[in-house]
């Protein structure tokens, strides 16, 4: 079994701005919980982290990301924002992406760059139901 977590924010300022069930489960009480699954387990967890241009692509927070990941099985997605007109964020460009991912590996994290799906049909992660509630 896997489990992949949203992390999307290497701290819990910027995780309340970006989700605000991040309130709820404090990025303290995640990762102590997380910790015993990898030792009860020792399955590595799959982190997911978008990529904002601006917010969450910052090189301090990828540092930020390898302190916080240093020493468990971990391996970070790094998924470009999807656009969402409802939202004002924009996505990362790519040389912010490989930048902010070459400081991760660098840190000795494994990496890889997601390719989002479904992106021309508005119907990538983040862009469903937009022009539904857009008509209402």
């Amino acid at each position: 079994m896997k489990l992949a977590i949203s992390l999307h924010a290497p701290n819990q300022e910027l995780r309340d701005r970006l989700m605000p069930i991040a309130k709820a489960y404090p990025l303290d009480e995640l990762n102590r919980a997380l910790s015993e699954y990898i030792n009860a387990t020792d399955n590595r967890i799959f982190y997911e982290y978008i990529m904002i241009k601006g917010v969450t692509d910052k090189p301090e927070l990828a540092k930020q990301l390898v302190a916080f990941l240093r020493k468990k099985l971990a391996h970070v997605n790094l998924i470009p924002y999807n656009t969402n007109p409802a939202i004002d964020f924009v996505e990362s460009d790519t040389a912010s992406i490989q930048a902010f991912k070459k400081i991760l590996e660098d840190g000795g994290l494994t990496v890889t760059v997601r390719d989002s799906l479904g992106r021309k049909m508005k119907g990538a992660c983040g862009q469903l139901g937009y022009e539904k509630l857009v008509k209402n």
